[in-house]
């Protein structure tokens, strides 16, 4: 099947969240600088869920015209 868009980019902000979070609990990273990176990787994070939206919406609407051309043909 096809995959989805902006599930790359979804998984490598996964590890990145995963790597943070195992080396705050280390201590080798601030909490507080900690925080303020993940609030930039959830605003990444949108971003990519929106953009992945807008482009599935779009694939949706292109089929739907097509599919309209192909009935008015009809």
């Amino acid at each position: 099947g096809r995959s989805h868009p902006g599930t790359a980019e979804l998984l490598k902000l996964q590890k990145q969240f995963e790597s943070l979070g195992e080396k705050v609990l280390k201590g080798e990273v601030d909490r507080a600088a900690a925080a303020v990176t993940i609030q930039s990787w959830q605003a990444a994070r949108a971003c990519i869920v929106a953009s992945a939206r807008l482009r599935e919406l779009e694939e949706v609407e292109e089929r739907l015209e097509a599919l309209e051309r192909q009935r008015g043909l009809s």
